[in-house]
């Protein structure tokens, strides 16, 4: 997977890149992980960054209309921005954790959503993303996930 994601410094601008995304993986007030089933893809939650946004208030943006969740900043934790090889490289996408202690999470406003009880559950989706992978990965070795 090394050759597919390349780690970047945390302070790159969003603007250098082609595009540029803001995504998340989330953990339910109960323990779940909580992804998206897409058409043939498993994903986290997020998306675009707007011009004159940052990627946390991308992010927060993004769970209020996917989740309906309402998200504290504190309560967010920025794991890595990455580049994929699928794109040549050309897109950042900013990486981070959020659980949801607090039970803000209404429902799922774009895709199907999905939950697992642990990294290895997730992991075993063939339809999970190279990014996802990754995030399930190091969220997991940085003890946020089972």
């Amino acid at each position: 997977m090394s050759d597919t994601i390349r780690v970047l410094n945390r302070d790159i601008d969003p603007a250098d890149f082609k595009k540029a995304f803001s995504d998340c993986l989330v953990v339910t007030q109960g323990g779940k992980i909580l992804l998206q089933k897409r058409p043939h893809k498993l994903t986290a939650f997020g998306g675009h960054i707007e011009k004159g946004e940052t990627p946390l208030q991308a992010l927060i943006r993004e769970l209020r209309e996917e989740l309906g969740a309402r998200v504290k900043t504190e309560d967010i934790l920025f794991i890595a921005a990455i580049t994929e090889s699928f794109t040549n490289h050309e897109d950042a996408v900013y990486l981070h954790f959020w659980h949801d202690r607090h039970g803000t999470i209404t429902g799922c406003y774009e895709w199907k959503s999905v939950t697992f009880e642990n990294a290895t559950q997730a992991l075993a989706d063939p339809d999970a993303m190279d990014y996802l992978r990754w995030l399930l990965i190091e969220c997991q070795k940085r003890g946020f996930i089972n």
